[in-house]
């Protein structure tokens, strides 16, 4: 069995945090709890960042060029979600 390091086991348990809050806020709240939304939205990135930072450590480029175009999608998804976040939050003020 392969040695898991802790950087990478801090991966999967932020990448798991995210399905939980997201899930958490989705059937609780219907999406409407913004703190909640906050929060996986920044642990989202985080774990992203830390997805990226494991894989270039990785010797494999092919490794290196997904994590990449992930990590991207991540970020970019991320942000969208933040904006439109905002937005609602304006309109609902």
């Amino acid at each position: 069995m392969a040695k898991t390091s802790k950087l990478s086991r801090l991966s999967g348990l932020l990448n798991m945090a995210t399905i939980a809050i997201d899930t958490y806020n989705n059937v609780a709240h219907r999406k409407q709890n913004t703190k909640l939304s906050y929060a996986s939205i920044a642990v989202s990135t985080f774990g992203s960042i830390l997805d990226l930072y494991l894989a270039f450590k990785s010797p494999r480029k092919i490794t290196k060029l997904l994590s990449l175009a992930t990590s991207a999608t991540a970020v970019v998804r991320n942000v969208r979600y933040l904006l439109q976040l905002r937005q609602h939050t304006k309109t609902n003020a």
